[in-house]
């Protein structure tokens, strides 16, 4: 395997693992936030442009 492909296959793999995180970090930010009850505007503030994307 050259090093240029390991390089790409690097890069895309930490792209994946950015695009999971961030997915995880939006699905349970608010679930969180929500849970803990300490700040229910800022789940209503999360919460809509998730839903203004999907």
């Amino acid at each position: 395997m050259t090093r240029s492909l390991q390089l790409s296959l690097l890069k895309l793999a930490a792209v994946i693992v950015a695009a999971i995180a961030l997915v995880v970090i939006a699905v349970t930010g608010p679930a969180m936030a929500g849970d803990a009850g300490s700040s229910p505007g800022s789940t209503r503030d999360s919460g809509t442009p998730i839903g203004s994307l999907g």
